[in-house]
């Protein structure tokens, strides 16, 4: 089993605060998660001696998922202080990360609320966002052409592509972690979507009557990822650099 599915079992099982705790590299021996990769374990018993699982754990009671730049502060920090391997601290510190945004993220609402649709943001093709551009709340209906999702956004909401025929494409940037229920249901001229890496939850039905689309391009090396988050369009998926 991979390391990631390994760390996430153990959150799921001993909670987030085993981040934080050394005994961590025990419970991971015991269930075989260095047997691909036996010089994580020295490294990761370090990172923790160190007290980086109690950083990312504060990173955690944030509640934000914004966390790129510091992971990459905490890697470039143990790399350079303590000559580990950059790859290794990288691998461990994301992985670490990851098993906590997904607590998170089980938790998130995707649906728009009242309160979203506040002084909310309109851009220059008719999509509606939130006012503080975290929350995709509507695409943008009338649009014939390729759009590419607003930086910053965080969560699609619920339907919010719903009937958006005209839309020929889509690309998704790097800051959405959450897509939500039958998103772009009804996208019947879609051809193709792109992807990132940083979505972790994908809602139900999100490509129900996209007559046109004939692939969803993911980041290569995330096929089994995207596989699992959207089984019933494993034919769509295409790998590429993003």
């Amino acid at each position: 089993m991979a390391l990631q599915n390994v760390i996430n079992d153990v959150v799921d099982t001993f909670g987030v605060e085993v981040i934080r705790d050394i005994r961590l590299v025990s419970i991971l021996d015991d269930m075989h998660a260095f047997t691909d990769a036996p010089a994580a374990k020295s490294v990761l018993k370090e990172i923790l001696r160190l007290g980086f699982g109690e950083r990312l754990y504060e990173l955690y009671e944030t509640k934000e998922l914004q966390w790129d730049v510091k992971i990459q502060s905490y890697t470039y920090t143990i790399v350079n202080n303590y000559g580990f391997r950059e790859d290794i601290v990288s691998q461990l510190l994301n992985a670490l990360s990851m098993a906590l945004k997904f607590n998170i993220i089980a938790d998130i609402w995707t649906e728009a609320e009242d309160e979203d649709w506040c002084s909310p943001i309109t851009d220059r093709y008719g999509a509606v966002y939130s006012h503080d551009g975290r929350k995709l709340l509507r695409g943008p209906l009338n649009y014939d052409g390729n759009y590419k999702i607003m930086e910053g956004t965080i969560i699609i909401c619920d339907e919010s592509f719903w009937s958006c025929d005209l839309l020929r494409s889509v690309v998704i940037p790097k800051s959405v972690v959450c897509i939500g229920d039958d998103v772009f249901c009804g996208c019947a001229f879609m051809s193709s979507i792109e992807i990132p890496d940083s979505v972790m939850r994908i809602g139900e039905c999100p490509f129900d009557i996209c007559l046109c689309l004939q692939k969803i391009v993911i980041p290569i090396g995330c096929y089994d990822k995207f596989a699992e988050m959207l089984p019933g369009y494993k034919n769509l998926l295409v790998e590429k650099e993003i």
